[in-house]
């Protein structure tokens, strides 16, 4: 733990004394100091360099000195340079990037690099990804998948499946960020299919993207299959026609339900950028 924080602290100390530099200088500081043989200083360099104006961060020289600390002998600086990738342009990154998603010590950087490039070529390989248990790996797929934007809505609802629910969850949170209409269209199949048991596991989740048409479905699945958590979760969901449920519920299982804290607003509460296609 120290050695990492001392790497981390050396490579913030080296970009931040190269960023202190202007014009050329900085330029021509940032193409020394990716040479350094020390991995903190190249490490800084790598991150001075992800920080140049657009015009900069293409330039020749730059470029072949990032691919190089992509390929480099020191962990650390490789694996900074791969989650810096996507700011530059040259036809070898991609490739590099699914290199390195090969390679679980590099695996989150290269998710995030080549989620924010967009690379078509990553999608599938990303997807392979989905039960990765690498620690960081399913996070930054969440993260990351959505921003392929409508490219990746049918590779994503292919591999849906109710009988693998942790997936099915992860990817029904990408598609409604990525929410476009096939996204949500498959998201609302369990609630069109009036698929109780699947809804009781997963209710929670589409409470909180709080459709109007779940409405009735949660109702009918707290009926069939409900417990008190389920009654408890609809009662402090924050909308009024579940609450009502809930408490009808209650009382006609002989139960009193005593919530204390009040609400805590779940319905509704995944935002997406636009408009909610309810």
């Amino acid at each position: 733990m120290k050695l990492h924080l001392i790497r981390f602290l050396g490579i913030i100390l080296s970009c931040f004394l190269i960023l202190n530099c202007s014009g050329k200088n900085k330029i021509n500081k940032i193409l020394q100091e990716l040479e350094s043989p020390n991995s903190f200083i190249r490490g800084g360099a790598v991150w001075a360099a992800s920080c140049l104006d657009s015009s900069s961060l293409q330039d020749p020289r730059i470029i072949e000195g990032i691919i190089k600390c992509a390929l480099d002998s020191e962990n650390s600086v490789r694996r900074t340079t791969i989650g810096e990738l996507y700011k530059f342009k040259d036809k070898r990154i991609s490739n590099i990037l699914l290199s390195a998603l090969k390679i679980p010590e590099f695996r989150t950087e290269a998710i995030s690099s080549l989620c924010e490039m967009k690379d078509e070529k990553g999608l599938i390989p990303l997807l392979m990804l989905m039960n990765d248990t690498t620690e960081g790996v399913q996070q930054k797929l969440i993260e990351g998948l959505p921003k392929y934007g409508s490219v990746a809505v049918k590779p994503l609802i292919e591999r849906m499946d109710t009988k693998d629910l942790p997936t099915w969850l992860k990817i029904a949170e990408m598609l409604w960020v990525i929410n476009d209409t096939n996204s949500i269209i498959a998201i609302k199949k369990p609630l069109i299919d009036k698929d109780l048991k699947f809804i009781k596991k997963t209710y929670y989740f589409f409470i909180t993207i709080g459709l109007n048409e779940s409405r009735n479905v949660l109702k009918k699945t707290l009926y069939k299959y409900g417990d008190k958590q389920m009654a408890f979760d609809f009662c402090t969901s924050g909308d009024s026609i579940l609450n009502s449920t809930a408490r009808e519920w209650a009382w006609s299982k002989g139960y009193i339900l005593t919530i204390i804290g009040g609400s805590n607003d779940s319905w509704g509460s995944k935002k997406v950028n636009s408009k909610k296609l309810n």
